[in-house]
This record gives C-alpha cells, sequence and structure tokens, in this order.
C-alpha cells in the first residue's frame, strides 16, 4: 500500500524513504526496465499535471499528481499492471 505524499515528504532529505520516492519506484517498476520505466514513470506524473521537466511545478501539482497515482495503486492492488494503471488514471 502506498501512502499519500505531504508538503514534509517533499523536502525530506534523511531518514526513512518518502513517499513520493516510493511512489516513483513503483511506477518505474511497474513501467519495465530501465528507460523504459522511467519514461512510464515520467509520462504517467505528466499526464497527471506534473512535468518533471518544467520549471513551473507547484508543490500542489507535484502531491495531487503523486497522490492520484497512490490512490490508483491502492484502489487496484497486488494484480495492478502497467495496462490497468492508466485504465484507472484514463490516460492513453
Amino acid at each position: 500500500m502506498l501512502e499519500h505524499v505531504s508538503i514534509e515528504d517533499l523536502n525530506k532529505f534523511e531518514g526513512s524513504l518518502p513517499n513520493h520516492s516510493k511512489i516513483e519506484g513503483a511506477l518505474s517498476s511497474l513501467g519495465g526496465p530501465g528507460w523504459e520505466g522511467f519514461g512510464f514513470k515520467v509520462k504517467v506524473l505528466k499526464e497527471l499535471g506534473y512535468d518533471v521537466d518544467a520549471k513551473d511545478n507547484t508543490d500542489a501539482m507535484k502531491i495531487r499528481a503523486y497522490n492520484t497515482v497512490a490512490d490508483a495503486f491502492n484502489k487496484l492492488g497486488p494484480k495492478i499492471t502497467a495496462k490497468k494503471l492508466l485504465a484507472e488514471l484514463g490516460i492513453n
């Protein structure tokens, strides 16, 4: 189960892995090995309003995207696939 991201998570540098990093890892793993997984993560987050390459992202945009992904992962459960996630999120 993935936990929601808070503003504190985005600014965390020490201790356990922050929730947004866990969500990014889950997206990358689901998308496939190497650059394929990285591209999948970038695509999903961008479609949800967080462009990892843009300079004008706000914390609210990031949090909303991460939490939308977390909710979808948690809803779909252990039998999640990349295709099911994209469908749940309304991404083609």
